[in-house]
């Protein structure tokens, strides 16, 4: 069973292959490109990260995202899961609150408390950062999904994020 997490980003994509039951591979997608060719880079990594998926998972559009980005933010969500689609990918939904929740057991922690808690709990894995985090979040969420959980245990407070994510 192979799982990739997605945290979509212009600036830096989280990628998480989680395979048979462990972190196989993480990844940060950076370019100094802009517009398509930025989101062409991206999505071809995507592409290839998502090889032999079984699952694909990807973080939720921030509906309360600003700024002068924000076209090109939903631009590359909307790119991504359609290429999904596209190519017969199953993919599944995380908010970014659920994400959180999963996380940390609450809904609104910063992203620095999700960071540690993902440093924590997955000791062996190489997380550089809050987009791999996040993605690595991802990926487990959809492990655990598929019947092969990451994590011996969680608390209920964690596992009621699974039932918000749009399988």
């Amino acid at each position: 069973m192979k799982v990739l997490g997605i945290d979509p980003s212009l600036t830096s994509t989280g990628l998480a292959i989680v395979q048979d039951g462990q972190v196989h591979d993480l990844k940060r997608v950076r370019t100094k490109l802009t517009g398509h060719e930025r989101i062409e880079t991206i999505l071809n990594a995507v592409r290839d990260a998502a090889a032999g998926c079984d699952a694909v998972g990807i973080e939720g559009a921030a509906m309360n995202a600003k700024g002068s980005s924000v076209l090109q933010i939903f631009g590359l969500w909307g790119v991504i899961t359609h290429d999904l689609w596209a190519t017969g990918r199953h993919y599944y939904v995380v908010t970014p609150g659920g994400r959180c929740k999963y996380a940390t057991g609450k809904g609104n922690a910063d992203k620095d408390h999700v960071l540690a808690a993902v440093i924590r709990r997955y000791a062996t894995a190489d997380v550089t950062g809050n987009d791999v985090a996040d993605a690595l979040v991802i990926a487990a969420m959809g492990a655990r999904m598929l019947g092969e959980p990451l994590e011996e245990a969680l608390p209920d407070t964690h596992l009621k994020a699974m039932d918000g994510v749009q399988w």
